[in-house]
């Protein structure tokens, strides 16, 4: 992952170098050529200055040799000829220019012909008067040469400023890929290290689910991919001992209903006076004997029904019942229990129709029936209240017990957890009664929640569930 790191931010940076470097040697290469380009500029226009100038001289010095007829006066021409020779090699190399070098050429012929005539005419012939006609020429020459250069440098200044304008619009491409790349980067990056943690967090929430038959494959940087190994061979070692202990409770539970029913029918015999009548106190210990065989039956009832929790919804089997025939048969079941603490049932409502699986739903009612008969004081009541609409049942199951602490409303659906106050009996609950009754309920698409804003005496369960049965 650290090398990933590393290759992302190298990547992320390297770009904005690459291109700041290139943007540089732009602005540079165009710093150089504008200064190269104002310095021929200013170099062409002096030269071009000087060129006229000379070639008002040579016609001066023409002039007077024509009127003074003095060699010294030829002799001076042919000095200025000379530095406007030089002149003229300057201006070309400046302006590098076809029409430049063409005026350049005219006024080379031209001061080759007034030089040849000064030497060889005297000075009041006539063909040295042709010969210095050449002069006006000569200056229309030089005044065409200062145009052409002008022109040749106002032609560069564009072409800088066009190549400026490109360079602008590469620059401004190249910070738009420059953004575009960075972004794609670290889109590609960020999934690259996201990505395999993300399937990392999500592995463990599943380990913590109990998800334990989907295997788990993480990809991404070594780290990772080996963390992702061991949390396969976590899960595979959690899933098979999650097989063993389920095999072990389904294998104990048989054994111990086999036994209890075998104990049960006995004790039922001692109660019924087939086996001979009993005193009053011998018939109270048989009948504490059934209730206390029933409500063990009821726990290993419910921890069958809990480790077959994951098959729950695909087990469902919905029929139509009675909802107030199931609660008569679930107060039969506690009879007993109701009797021996004189305990008050109270049910409102009007019988209505559910489907639903009457066995998951029984199941969700005895354990909330079973929890209030326990919890509730002698002489007290159990109130269980059916409200109905077109789309789902409620049913309310309250009792005059103690109710649930506080600190223990958050945790009372939790499998196994049974609260920091216990009340004393011959059997301890296994804390599974609520958890069983919740997996049943949700397994139905319904849900269980207990009444913490009731301010009466007491705990009330409420749970509700489709009408119709559509989960």
């Amino acid at each position: 992952m650290l090398g990933l790191v590393i290759l992302g931010f190298g990547l992320v940076v390297i770009l904005p170098v690459v291109a700041a470097l290139r943007a540089v040697t732009y602005f540079n290469e165009l710093s150089a050529r504008s200064h190269a380009l104002v310095m021929q500029g200013s170099q062409l226009s002096s030269e071009v200055e000087l060129l006229g100038e000379q070639v008002i001289d040579m016609e001066r010095s023409a002039r007077q040799y024509q009127v003074l007829d003095e060699l010294e006066l030829v002799s001076l021409f042919a000095e200025k000829q000379s530095r406007l020779s030089d002149s003229l090699d300057r201006v070309a190399t400046l302006a590098r220019d076809a029409d430049v070098q063409h005026k350049i050429d005219g006024i080379r012929d031209a001061t080759t012909v007034i030089t040849t005539a000064l030497y060889n005419e005297p000075a009041s012939s006539p063909a040295l008067d042709d010969a210095l006609t050449l002069l006006s020429e000569l200056r229309l020459l030089a005044d065409q040469v200062s145009r052409a250069s002008r022109k040749h440098i106002a032609g560069q200044l564009n072409s800088l400023h066009e190549t400026a304008y490109l360079a602008r619009e590469r620059l401004v491409l190249q910070m738009v890929a420059l953004c575009l790349g960075t972004a794609v980067l670290a889109v590609l990056f960020t999934v690259l290290i996201v990505r395999p943690v993300r399937q990392t967090v999500s592995a463990i929430r599943q380990l913590g689910h109990g998800d334990l038959e989907r295997p788990i494959d993480i990809g991404g940087p070594m780290e990772l991919a080996d963390l992702g190994g061991e949390l396969e061979w976590l899960r595979r070692r959690l899933h098979g001992l999650d097989r063993t202990k389920a095999r072990f409770m389904r294998q104990t539970s048989h054994e111990f209903k086999t036994s209890l029913a075998s104990v049960l029918e006995g004790t039922e015999l001692l109660v019924d006076g087939t086996t001979g009548d009993l005193n009053p106190l011998q018939a109270e210990v048989a009948v504490i004997l059934k209730s206390n065989i029933l409500q063990l039956q009821h726990l290993i009832d419910n921890l069958l029904c809990f480790d077959a929790r994951e098959e729950m919804k695909e087990g469902l089997r919905r029929t139509r019942f009675s909802m107030q025939a199931l609660l008569e048969e679930v107060h039969d079941n506690h009879r007993l229990s109701l009797v021996g603490k004189r305990i008050n049932w109270q049910v409102d409502g009007t019988d209505i129709e559910l489907h639903a699986d009457r066995g998951r739903i029984r199941s969700v009612v005895d354990n909330l029936v079973s929890n209030a008969v326990k919890f509730s004081p002698n002489d007290g009541s159990i109130r269980i209240k059916i409200d109905n609409s077109e789309s789902e049942v409620v049913v309310d199951v309250c009792d005059d017990g103690p109710g649930v602490p506080l600190e223990d409303q958050h945790r009372v659906f939790e499998p196994f957890y049974q609260g920091r106050k216990h009340l004393n009996g011959s059997v301890r609950g296994s804390g599974l009664g609520l958890a069983v009754a919740k997996e049943c309920v949700e397994a139905h698409g319904g849900s269980l929640k207990l009444d913490s804003d009731t301010h009466s005496a007491g705990a009330r369960f409420s749970f509700t569930v489709p009408a119709h049965g559509h989960a």
